[in-house]
């Protein structure tokens, strides 16, 4: 285990079949991210285990914005357990998220979490205070796009 993991939850009122569905199309992904991303098809299967993205997200940092390309590839895709999993490597480290769902056809309970499994030095020490002054607010604010695009549609 890395040290570094967080966990956020939310619900949402579709049943957890169609939040599975949105979640694990990574390509949907920006539209629900809290900063501005791109993400590319770049090899294996179009969606799945395998699947591989490259992708560059736009940071709004305190003092100016930060690019961050990213390299993300599904590790698991479990549509039976509402579980999927994806790896990020980028300048930052390498990260695995997660996301589980429990449910049913009116209500879906989302856990997303993340978890660095390798950093540099400065991500390490710098990475609980970070989370805690916008890493934090900026995964919450992207499942409450996540909620808002499940239960209201594009806006």
């Amino acid at each position: 285990m890395s040290g570094f993991v967080r966990t956020l939850e939310t619900d949402i009122a579709a049943s957890v079949e169609e939040v599975f569905a949105y979640v694990s199309d990574l390509t949907k992904h920006p539209e629900w991210a809290d900063q501005p991303m791109t993400i590319e098809h770049v090899g294996g299967p179009a969606s799945g285990p395998g699947a591989t993205f490259k992708t560059h997200v736009v940071i709004d940092m305190p003092v100016g914005h930060k690019g961050e390309d990213a390299t993300v590839v599904v590790k698991e895709a479990d549509a039976p357990r509402h579980h999927l999993a994806y790896e990020a490597t980028g300048s930052d480290g390498h990260y695995r998220w997660t996301i589980d769902l429990t449910g049913d056809t009116a209500k879906t309970h989302v856990t997303q979490t993340c978890e660095r499994l390798e950093g540099p030095l400065w991500v390490r020490v710098a990475q609980p205070l970070m989370w805690k002054a916008m890493g934090g607010k900026m995964v919450s604010h992207g499942l409450t796009k996540m909620k808002d695009r499940m239960e209201h549609g594009p806006s």
